[in-house]
């Protein structure tokens, strides 16, 4: 038997024994779910917990895979929901495939737009007069919030006196991406390409103190920045396929990445970023991993903190200096907050396992899943989303 031969009887022999081993390990009765990395821990928790609560409770399987896998997984009926972490577009599907639409609402423009309907299990039932490539649901389930963190040279915690009191330019972080003018994404844009030091951003953030009843504090700020060396700033990004970085994508128009460094999970993120100066973003539930006395600090979005460490109240700024919000964190994140993603499950209701999907659902949507949200900082929302099409298909 030639070399050549031997090596691929042996590869072939290494795949069938990886088969029979994951055959093996794999539960017979267990339903397969994948898809988003950032829902994995959720959904670890949450169908353990699931299965352990009633003796006659269905075993799933999470395999994360990422969002762009999980939605191919249904389509090819290898999942029976797939997972992704951004909203619904023309795009989610494959050609020819359709979004059912579950809330009715009419669309007299020309562009699909997402319309959502409160959660209602008996609407989750085939009609066999609407064909298997037309019956895919999108149920939204949670919302989670993504933070942009930053580990900043020394001098960004220089005190500054600020109308007798003290301000630092970590206060001063505050990323405007609702901004009509969009300073914001701009900003972001310019600190993603790779060509930007601490002190370019550190003199962007100056400018709302270049006013006459501020001008002493910004003069101080400028001499401080003025000292520094020259420091490139470093980027940290997630891997393709990443539901944390299609968001990230999505809600700050930056599409090149590529000076960046890449990790493939949100608490590698944190821990790289740890070693040095620089800047990433990581999901809400990775923010109790921060405290205000870290190296990482969080930086405002439109004006709004999420809170960080276990107990941590999210902020609203005031005249530059941040006050705990009113609000709860949950309320916070549904009416305030505008730099977040939905966690949707995606399904088709010719799917075999229908019926255990839909007692899975009925389990999140129930009290008894409330301390999972919690421990993975994620907000509870059960909403159907349809796409709103004037007529025909989008796809």
């Amino acid at each position: 038997m030639s070399k050549k031969i031997s090596i691929i009887l042996l590869i072939f022999i290494s795949v069938v024994l990886g088969l029979w081993i994951w055959s093996a390990a794999v539960p017979k009765n267990s339903i397969t779910l994948g898809g988003s990395t950032s829902v994995n821990p959720f959904m670890q928790k949450l169908t353990k917990k699931y299965y352990e609560s009633d003796e006659h409770a269905n075993d799933f399987i999470y395999n994360s895979t990422g969002s762009q896998a999980g939605v191919g997984g249904v389509e090819k009926e290898m999942y029976a929901a797939g997972f992704i972490s951004k909203d619904i577009n023309s795009a989610t599907l494959s050609k020819g495939n359709d979004f059912l639409d579950l809330c009715g609402e009419e669309n007299s423009g020309s562009t699909p737009t997402i319309t959502r309907c409160g959660y209602d299990s008996e609407l989750i039932q085939k009609d066999s007069s609407v064909s298997k490539r037309e019956s895919y649901v999108a149920l939204e389930f949670a919302i989670d919030a993504i933070g942009i963190i930053y580990n900043a040279p020394d001098y960004w915690n220089e005190k500054i006196d600020y109308n007798g009191l003290s301000l630092t330019l970590n206060d001063l972080a505050d990323f405007k991406i609702s901004d009509s003018n969009g300073t914001g994404k701009t900003l972001l844009a310019d600190i993603y390409s790779g060509k930007k030091q601490w002190k370019d951003i550190a003199y962007v953030l100056i400018e709302p103190l270049n006013k006459e009843e501020s001008k002493s504090t910004y003069n101080a700020f400028k001499a401080l920045i003025d000292r520094q060396p020259g420091t490139k700033l470093v980027t940290f990004t997630r891997e393709d396929g990443s539901g944390t970085r299609s968001a990230f994508s999505d809600l700050t128009g930056i599409k090149d990445m590529s000076s960046s460094n890449v990790v493939n999970s949100n608490g590698s993120m944190i821990e790289n970023m740890q070693r040095a100066p620089s800047l990433g973003y990581v999901s809400n539930a990775f923010l109790t991993q921060l405290s205000d006395e870290g190296p990482i600090k969080l930086a405002g979005i439109d004006g709004m903190k999420l809170g960080i460490g276990q107990d941590g109240k999210p902020k609203e700024v005031n005249d530059f200096f941040w006050w705990p919000s009113e609000l709860s964190s949950d309320e916070f994140i549904r009416e305030k907050y505008t730099f977040k993603r939905p966690f949707i499950s995606i399904f088709n209701l010719y799917n075999k396992n229908l019926d255990a999907l839909v007692e899975l659902f009925d389990y999140i949507a129930s009290k008894d899943s409330d301390d999972v949200f919690k421990s993975e900082g994620l907000v509870k929302e059960m909403k159907f989303q349809s796409l709103n099409k004037n007529g025909g298909t989008y796809a």
